[in-house]
């Protein structure tokens, strides 16, 4: 069953925390994304973990949504920025700004085993540091950029984001158990207090035969997401 998905962009935030009333991560760029989140206390609110499932199509159309998100991610990242460096951190360079970011990027073509594109799995993907620069900033967003085209998606392969999506969400937030080595090291590797975002950019239709219902999180394990889509 194919389901209609526009091409646009969807952030989903998760037990996000801010001081005051920021948003853990900034106005994205106009028009590019949406961003709604569930305000908590927890020890520092840039520990986070983003997922990213974008359109893995190999056509310029996708091409061009893989560069915006990555754009709409590097926009995002200056409200971590902001956070250290603001009205809530400090602006002495000689104290530290801790940034405890980790990205995944999640392959909505690829089988299961070749889903996920992890810090474990490339390094650079993790923002981990006492300084927080725009220029770590601007590392990290090459590297998102970097793996988001690594692979793209062969002949023959369905192409299933909301499954995908899903599975590395419950994955990150605990609600499911690992299914091999990678995921297993992964997991071990999270923060457990860490908000969790994610963001959903397709040009093309979900192709997954599973029923709508399978295809979501399940409320009772993510009790407190919000989700918010606008389309270009």
């Amino acid at each position: 069953m194919r389901r209609a998905m526009p091409s646009c962009f969807a952030w989903m935030a998760l037990t996000a925390a801010a001081c005051g009333s920021q948003d853990p991560l900034a106005e994205p760029e106009p028009g590019s994304t949406a961003q709604l989140s569930v305000e908590q206390t927890l020890s520092h609110p840039n520990d986070g973990i983003i997922l990213l499932v974008v359109d893995d199509a190999d056509t310029a159309e996708a091409a061009a949504l893989r560069d915006k998100a990555a754009r709409s991610l590097r926009a995002g990242l200056d409200g971590h920025l902001d956070y250290e460096w603001g009205s809530c951190g400090s602006a002495d360079p000689a104290e530290w700004h801790s940034m405890n970011l980790r990205v995944v990027v999640v392959r909505p073509s690829a089988p299961d085993g070749e889903s996920l594109v992890t810090p474990l799995d490339e390094p650079s993907l993790a923002w981990i540091s006492h300084t927080a620069t725009p220029a770590e900033a601007d590392a990290l967003t090459e590297s998102v950029t970097t793996a988001l085209g690594q692979r793209l998606a062969a002949p023959g392969e369905a192409y299933g984001p909301l499954r995908a999506a899903k599975r590395a969400l419950e994955l990150v937030t605990f609600a499911r158990l690992p299914v091999d080595e990678a995921e297993s090291a992964l997991v071990a590797s999270l923060p457990t207090d860490a908000f969790v975002q994610i963001l959903i950019a397709s040009t093309r239709d979900d192709e997954e035969e599973a029923d709508v219902s399978e295809l979501t999180p399940d409320e009772a394990s993510l009790p407190a997401m919000t989700t918010s889509a606008l389309e270009p």
